[in-house]
């Protein structure tokens, strides 16, 4: 018997919108119970830095999306504590099922951040979640104590990127999206300084840099990512699930494995753990630490390379040194290819390297050119300390 496809499928998740932090008004009850917070312009404190690194990794078989988000703040008005807030916007799954000629159509609602930290110069603040109004469903609020001079702060959180499928009969797509909100960044005193937004798909990219501005809508940032498998070439963005025979009410989205950062492991830390995006957010105060049971020797990092050309050397930098962590001594970077119609990845080519006990930012260069590769594989074969020891890299970078 022969199964006809449905006409039409499609489930939408909305991109995430997440964005800049701003000066919070609590809303209070008669009881005096603060029940949501909204945005208050501040005249006395402006931005004068703001630096967001994104990156894509993988969590089991889901999509996430890594944010890390430095700020420098001035105060003209001296020294003082404000309430400050993250704004999450209304996340909703719609799908729509066009199948056997009978419309159906679910929404549920959902949350698009799943994890949320913050500190000012490496010092923790406790985080409140607290409702939003209108578009924001919630806002993640800390209270930040601004000095006289310069105020660093940094946002660190796990989000679901935006995703949209398309299926039918004659073809379908899958995109995912990620977003950035600038435009609630106009809050503070005056433009902000200057600004980067870096996305790390397949090799690093600049979504945009800014000086002097003065945000609205129009500047709030979106781009695609890449990281679905191309139908053309055998490996199919949708897997129709026939359930013993008979034709399931959706379809599976196809997430090619090789495209988004990943790791065998990660030390819990916190609400966020060390995760391997950590290691490619520009930041060296964090680290990927490997969560192995028993050490780092064997656990892996696996970066997407997809965009660049044959791989030559890298840089790296290790972690801080924490206790129960050490400084890697050998790598074995192996090379993942797709090649034909293969729906897994294949390590085509492995080389090894060694590393210097040392904190700062070092250069490797490879015995010889390697790839092009779709992935890079870093596997920690020994540390400069006990076996049984968490491995760390605190940055990495990719020589073509």
């Amino acid at each position: 018997m022969k199964y006809m496809l449905p006409p039409l499928a499609l489930f939408l998740l909305p991109v995430l919108a997440l964005g800049d932090g701003a000066w919070m008004h609590e809303i209070v009850d008669d009881r005096g119970r603060v029940v949501s917070v909204e945005p208050r312009q501040s005249s006395t404190i402006a931005m004068r830095r703001e630096m967001v690194s994104l990156v894509p990794y993988v969590s089991g078989t889901e999509l996430l999306l890594y944010a890390n988000v430095r700020y420098v703040f001035a105060s003209h008005g001296g020294a003082s504590t404000l309430p400050v807030g993250f704004p999450e916007m209304q996340g909703r799954v719609v799908d729509t099922h066009g199948g056997y000629g009978v419309e159906q159509r679910r929404v549920t609602p959902r949350a698009t951040i799943d994890a949320f930290m913050a500190d000012v110069s490496g010092r923790d603040l406790p985080v409140r979640v607290l409702p939003g109004t209108g578009n924001y469903a919630r806002w993640f609020v800390f209270d930040v104590p601004f000095s006289s001079g310069e105020t660093l702060l940094r946002n660190i959180y796990i989000a679901h990127p935006g995703s949209r499928t398309h299926a039918s009969s004659v073809g379908n797509t899958l995109a995912y999206t990620a977003e950035y909100i600038l435009h609630t960044g106009s809050q503070w005193a005056g433009p902000i300084g200057d600004g980067d937004i870096a996305l790390w798909d397949g090799r690093a990219q600049q979504l945009r840099h800014f000086t002097d501005l003065v945000p609205s809508r129009r500047d709030d940032v979106a781009a695609a990512l890449h990281v679905t498998s191309e139908p053309g070439f055998g490996r199919p963005a949708f897997l129709w699930d026939y359930g013993n025979g008979r034709l399931g009410d959706y379809v599976t989205p196809r997430m090619e494995p090789t495209s988004a950062v990943q790791s065998s492991s990660a030390l819990s830390a916190g609400a966020v753990p060390h995760i391997g995006a950590m290691a490619l957010d520009d930041d060296p105060d964090t680290a990927w630490i490997d969560g192995g049971a028993h050490g780092g020797v064997g656990e892996w990092l696996q970066v997407p390379v997809h965009r660049m050309g044959r791989l030559r050397g890298l840089t790296l930098r290790s972690g801080a040194g924490r206790d129960g962590t050490a400084r890697i001594r050998r790598l074995r970077l192996t090379c993942y290819d797709l090649e034909g119609t293969a729906l897994a990845p294949t390590a085509i080519e492995s080389q090894t390297v060694d590393l210097a006990d040392q904190p700062d930012s070092q250069r490797v260069d490879l015995p010889h050119p390697m790839g092009a590769c779709h992935a890079v594989r870093l596997t920690i074969e020994a540390l400069h300390g006990p076996a049984e020891r968490h491995g760390t890299l605190a940055e990495i970078g990719f020589i073509e």
